[in-house]
């Protein structure tokens, strides 16, 4: 773990709920995508697909940044 308790993770693995493991996609596999929230905060998200299932990953300002 590092440090403060939070478990380092790569911006490139998604979490599967079908499959109950994290997958890493390929960075030019994964789409961005931001979404205006009703209370006027925009939601930042990566999209990826894998097998026919589509995976989204919500992510800070940064990390979006970096993917588009």
């Amino acid at each position: 773990m590092a440090e403060g308790g939070k478990q380092k993770y790569k911006d490139n693995e998604f979490y599967s709920v079908a499959d109950k493991k994290k997958i890493t996609i390929k960075t030019e596999d994964i789409k961005t995508d931001k979404k205006l929230m009703k209370n006027g905060k925009t939601s930042y998200m990566l999209r990826a697909e894998k097998d026919g299932r589509k995976l989204v990953k919500f992510v800070n300002e940064a990390t979006y940044k970096k993917f588009c």
